[in-house]
């Protein structure tokens, strides 16, 4: 099991993300079964909702994000801009939605870990997207 760590403040804050768990505790051997998704006592981690826009109608959608419904998006230079002033401070950036697919400057965040690689990133997508063939060398490229 892979273990990322980070100096937060101080705080050496691990980070395991077949388990997507971030811990400032000491977990003895890295046995992460009796844990909680996330056990830490600060904020390491941002989750951006880029787009409020979705192709889906999933009824547990949080975010009230919907089919055929006009959508919202986040300003690209407010996401990278948030990333770059967090960066020393996050282990994860979280860029989700809606469907993130469907935001207007989706090639340009899916570069963002490239740029900004001091943190970890996750994606969280519905994966109903046309052509999502198109976006794979970012994603991949791009971590």
């Amino acid at each position: 099991m892979s273990v990322i760590k980070k100096n937060i403040n101080g705080n050496i804050v691990k980070y395991f993300p077949e388990s997507d768990i971030i811990s400032n505790k000491n977990i003895f051997n890295y046995d992460i079964t009796s844990y909680q998704r996330t056990i830490s006592n600060n904020i390491y981690d941002t989750c951006f909702e880029i787009t409020t826009s979705c192709n889906q109608e999933c009824t547990n959608c949080f975010s009230d994000s919907t089919y055929r419904k006009n959508g919202l998006e986040m300003d690209y230079s407010f996401i990278e801009n948030s990333i770059k002033e967090r960066i020393q401070k996050r282990i994860r950036f979280i860029i989700s939605g809606g469907e993130p697919f469907l935001h207007s400057n989706i090639c340009n965040i899916l570069k963002l870990p490239s740029k900004y690689p001091l943190a970890n990133y996750w994606l969280n997508t519905n994966g109903y997207i046309k052509k999502l063939d198109q976006y794979i060398d970012l994603i991949i490229n791009n971590k």
